[in-house]
């Protein structure tokens, strides 16, 4: 800071020339020839005569941030005018202002010199004639150019100047956010960064590396660059709230939906609001008008994606799972997944949320994906021991049988033998053996004569809560959670709900915890935008790394990959000669072969250079950098047709793999890849397609 005034000039440029349009800006205006400007006033920057005329065209006057309040009558005159009747909830103020009316200004003063009507001395008369001359060309036309600079004149305050506020290091914890720092946390916002921690670590990385990259940040002290977490929470709250459609949380949700449905044409919605006395049909999709709703007053939504669909289909024919999990927003809903075994794990197909959790809501939600998925004819569902899930199921599909999950049937009697109130908890152990015998029991007899022990024991006969709890809810479904009951059950290695109660905890605590908007519209949107596409991506990888080991992985000369881009099938190469080659400059090289000539599969191969990268790290323990590999897309023999794309995979793959694309000697052939004189086009879309058929029939036949 400055002990006394300080001035200082910036100039435009030394001789600016400009054209006869700056000139008529100065034409009808009042603006003053001047020859000085003495420092008359403490809002007055001094400019010394130098014999140069000038005029000035501007003026900007910055005040102290704790300066005066001009706004102060105008809240006063809103104060009245408000409605005494009525309240509103506002933030507590310690002070109802920051302002406290300091005096430093910073004051500057653009002005425009003449110099080719500068005077040799400061006589009146040379001055007049001076300005009459510069007066009457600036009026006319006739000359086309004029030189000119352009100049401003910047005064800055001392450190006394600033009154009533602490000064100097003190200040910088009283300084307002910078712009930068407020727009970095704007677009972390954007991105998903909902957590005041994680985004104080963002903005803390981004003043360092970023802001003051080539030279020392300011101290941490300094809130204009380090806002505390009550500034971050106050950005990240109005960032929300700007993307927030609607500040009711309903109508919010259903403009969300309303995005959602442009966004991906192929996913399913179905929403209805609470103020909705009747189902309307309306919010449906075209495809949707067969869902059969039962009319049931009470909010419901409904969701799943295109690829959940395929999931559900391929997979829960079998044996589909659902659940529900709790404590996900502010409002007391149920939020039910629908859960499936696929080859590598257990995986979200569906998600619904209602309003009541009985029979004829969750049968109602059940009917939407049953419109949704035509296919979709489950032969099992396992639940816990909920009577209102369990009656829904057998109505939606009468044919499907469900099962208890032992889970949670081993949970809920370890909760009932550990409650004091029930007297078994000294002889938990016993209670808990012998009910697990009749768990266990592989057939009805075995069955039989573990109840038969249970009762004759003298725990069942001294406990009246035991007998009751066992023969009023267990007994009468034995049939669903007795293993001897489901010896001729589903294929899939299924017994336990857990699989799908470890997707309940990963949503809520791995998604949910760092997201503090509990409204309806902020969990679904986790749902939609965050927790199924990350589940997607998952599940792909994993089914990756099941079919590819990675001892495997990187001790080929080449990867081929046949890739569906949705509807059109690609081959993508992987050429993995110089992948061992540190100095290499290009130790991978990718080509991708499309019979339409496009370049569509670039996406697809950057994905599985990401699933690459993670591969290497895991098999070498050091990192390799794959994100600037050079993807080429070398001229091939077309398709004439819509649907042969798979053809000319085949025949691009048998070609390579052939060696007539590849020399042994000449590695480089890859590189100046080209199929046109090597695939025959007409020869796929005719001969290809027959040889194929009788190949397989072959296979089939036993044949070689």
């Amino acid at each position: 800071m400055f002990t006394s005034s300080f001035s200082f000039v910036m100039i435009d440029s030394p001789n600016l020339t400009r054209v006869i349009p700056f000139m008529n800006m100065f034409e009808g205006t009042p603006h003053r020839v001047r020859w000085n400007l003495p420092e008359c006033s403490k809002d007055t920057n001094s400019i010394e005569f130098d014999g140069v005329p000038f005029i000035v065209v501007g003026k900007l006057v910055l005040e102290c941030h704790q300066g005066k309040e001009k706004t102060r009558k105008a809240k006063q005159a809103q104060q009245l005018n408000d409605d005494h009747g009525s309240y509103k909830k506002k933030r507590f103020l310690v002070q109802p202002s920051k302002k406290i009316g300091c005096p430093a200004q910073v004051i500057m003063r653009e002005v425009i010199r003449f110099d080719q009507f500068k005077v040799s001395s400061n006589s009146i008369w040379r001055k007049e004639e001076a300005s009459k001359l510069l007066r009457q060309c600036l009026s006319t036309v006739e000359d086309p150019t004029m030189d000119f600079q352009r100049r401003i004149y910047v005064t800055l305050p001392t450190v006394n100047e600033h009154k009533f506020h602490v000064t100097g290091e003190t200040a910088n914890m009283t300084l307002p956010t910078d712009e930068r720092v407020i727009g970095k946390i704007v677009s972390l916002v954007r991105e998903g960064v909902n957590s005041v921690n994680e985004v104080k670590r963002h903005v803390s990385s981004f003043v360092k590396n970023e802001l003051f990259r080539d030279c020392s940040p300011p101290p941490v002290t300094n809130k204009r660059f380090y806002p505390s977490k009550t500034d971050i929470r106050n950005h990240v709250y109005k960032t929300r709230m700007q993307q927030v459609k609607s500040k009711v949380d309903q109508v919010n949700l259903s403009l969300k939906i309303t995005e959602w449905k442009e966004q991906n044409i192929e996913d399913k919605f179905y929403f209805r609001s609470y103020s909705d006395r009747h189902a309307d049909t309306n919010t449906q999709d075209e495809e949707e008008d067969d869902v059969v709703l039962s009319g049931t007053n009470g909010l419901l939504f409904a969701h799943q994606s295109k690829w959940q669909q395929d999931l559900l289909v391929k997979y829960g024919n079998e044996i589909t799972l659902l659940d529900a999990t709790y404590k996900t927003t502010k409002y007391a809903l149920p939020l039910f997944f629908l859960c499936t075994k696929t080859n590598v794990d257990y995986c979200v197909v569906g998600a619904f949320v209602i309003q009541y959790e009985d029979t004829k809501s969750i049968s109602e939600a059940l009917d939407i994906f049953k419109a949704w998925n035509p296919d979709w004819k489950p032969a099992h569902f396992m639940v816990d021991f909920s009577e209102p899930e369990i009656m829904a199921l057998e109505t939606t599909f009468p044919e499907t049988k469900v099962y208890l999950c032992d889970f949670h049937r081993e949970q809920a009697w370890e909760r009932w033998v550990n409650t004091t109130k029930n007297e078994v908890y000294q002889v938990k152990e016993e209670v808990l053996a012998m009910l697990r015998r009749i768990a266990h029991a592989s057939t009805k007899t075995m069955y039989n004569d573990a109840v038969s022990d249970l009762k004759a024991s003298s725990v069942w006969k001294q406990n009246k809560r035991l007998q009751q709890y066992i023969e009023g809810k267990w007994i009468p479904a034995h049939q669903r959670w007795v293993r001897a009951y489901r010896m001729e059950r589903f294929n899939v290695s299924v017994n336990t709900n857990n699989g799908i109660e470890r997707q309940n905890r990963a949503f809520k605590y791995d998604y949910l915890r760092e997201y503090n908007d509990r409204t309806l519209s902020g969990m679904i949107t986790v749902i939609v935008e965050q927790y199924f596409p990350s589940s997607y991506n998952r599940d792909i990888w994993k089914s990756a790394r099941r079919q590819v080991p990675t001892d495997v992985l990187f001790t080929r000369k080449y990867i081929l990959v046949p890739c569906n881009t949705g509807g059109h099938w690609i081959l993508i190469i992987f050429d993995l000669c110089r992948i061992h080659q540190l100095n290499s400059s290009n130790r991978l090289e990718v080509t991708v072969l499309d019979s339409l000539g496009g370049d569509d599969g670039e996406d697809a191969a950057r994905e599985i250079l990401q699933f690459m990268e993670v591969e290497w790290e895991n098999a070498y323990n050091y990192s390799i950098d794959l994100k600037d590999v050079n993807i080429r897309f070398p001229k091939v023999p077309v398709q004439k047709n819509s649907f042969d794309c798979g053809m000319f995979v085949i025949a691009y793959a048998e070609s390579l793999l052939k060696g007539k694309i590849q020399d042994e000697k000449n590695h480089e052939c890859l590189s100046n890849l080209s199929l046109e004189n090597i695939v025959n086009g007409d020869d796929v879309q005719t001969t290809a397609r027959h040889n194929l058929q009788e190949t397989i029939k072959n296979i089939t036949e036993g044949q070689p």
